[in-house]
């Protein structure tokens, strides 16, 4: 069985290792070993979860004028 580090992780799943961490934290997600967060590959899948679910609750919770200010189109 693989065991994967927050930065790994992070990498893997695009994020940056302390988004990984404070998920970890506020979810139950993985083991802390000392200073360290380890993830088995079954932690991968709950953590896309989470990271999915946080998204869309980041826009849901915009108005319509927030959500223009942060999403940029592609100029042309």
């Amino acid at each position: 069985m693989k065991i994967y580090t927050a930065s790994q992780l992070a990498k893997q799943l695009g994020v940056t290792p302390q988004t990984i961490t404070r998920n970890a934290a506020l979810h139950g997600i993985g083991s802390k070993i000392g200073a360290a967060w380890l993830f088995q590959p079954g932690d991968i899948r709950k953590m896309r979860h989470v990271l999915d679910e946080n998204y869309k609750r980041d826009f849901a919770r915009m108005g319509r004028a927030a959500m223009a200010k942060r999403w940029h189109g592609k100029e042309v």
